[in-house]
C-alpha cells in the first residue's frame, strides 16, 4: 500500500484536529483508547526506551 502527498499530508493535517477533540473527550473514553493503544504496541512488539 503506499500512500500519495495528498494522503500524507491529509493524515498530518489531522493531527491537530485529533489533538482537539481528545481534549475533549471524558476519562473513560480516553482510558478505552489508552487500553487499545497499548495493546497495539504490544502486539507490534514495541519496546519503550528512555
Amino acid at each position: 500500500m503506499t500512500m500519495d502527498v495528498y494522503e500524507i499530508h491529509t493524515a498530518l493535517g489531522g493531527l491537530p484536529l485529533l489533538r482537539r477533540r481528545l481534549a475533549t473527550l471524558p476519562e473513560e473514553r480516553l482510558g478505552q483508547i489508552d487500553e487499545v493503544l497499548a495493546e497495539i504496541k504490544r502486539l507490534m512488539e514495541v519496546t519503550s526506551t528512555g
